[in-house]
């Protein structure tokens, strides 16, 4: 019984000092420019290549956690040293869940007409959003908590809804597809509970999951 007791003990201390680890290092945490990585306007901006191509990605929407919790709108360039910024994938500022950085603040985003593929989980605050006809790809957990969106139009250019997509999206009532979407992934819009429709009259696949806790989903 003593060495169960001893064994909870220092499993619970060990919790807390990686608990109190990670919240130092989120604090602490800071986005620097090197030869890859690129900020404007306190945005960070990454460069890849994709056959061969150099461009751009947003990497995150401030240098610090810090300043993600000061943000109340965004603006995304197009291109940056004449390459085109094709990608929003915001990295979290740490490793442990809820594996996304934190911007609870931000009311509004403007994605330029040249990106392709977003991934935008975390903007909680989030009131509105006007997703370009360019994109062609939804990353995973793409609206992840976006929980203070009500209504969003997905653009004829998607056709397929990824894992998770829009996980706990709690105020989300409407989603008007101006395409025909194909396939849902798992639990794409679980916990969507104001989710009122969704049309699947084109829909082959369906992922586990894919509507769990959706309780105002009538059709």
């Amino acid at each position: 019984m003593k060495k169960n007791i001893s064994a909870i003990i220092f499993s619970l201390t060990v919790m807390l000092i990686m608990s109190l680890l990670c919240i130092s290092a989120t604090a602490e945490f800071e986005y620097t420019e090197t030869d890859t990585i690129k900020i404007v306007n306190g945005i960070v901006y990454e460069k890849f290549e994709e056959d061969g191509i150099p461009q751009y990605y947003v990497r995150a929407l401030a240098t610090s956690f810090s300043k993600g919790q000061e943000l109340t709108d965004v603006e995304l360039l197009s291109e940056i040293d004449g390459y085109p910024v094709t990608r929003i994938d915001l990295v979290p500022y740490y490793v442990n869940p809820p594996y996304r950085a934190d911007y609870p603040n931000i009311k509004e985003i403007t994605i330029p007409e040249s990106v392709t593929r977003i991934d935008i989980g975390g903007l909680s605050g989030l009131e509105s959003l006007v997703i370009p006809e360019t994109v062609t790809e939804l990353g995973y957990k793409t609206f992840y908590h976006l929980e203070s969106i009500e209504k969003l139009v997905i653009p004829h250019s998607i056709t397929e809804i990824p894992d998770y997509a829009f996980y706990f999206c709690k105020n989300l009532k409407e989603v008007i597809f101006e395409g025909k979407i194909t396939k849902v992934g798992d639990h794409a819009f679980a916990y969507c509970e104001n989710l009122q429709s969704f049309d699947g009259s084109a829909v082959t696949e369906i992922g586990k999951g894919a509507f769990n806790g959706c309780k105002s989903l009538k059709e």
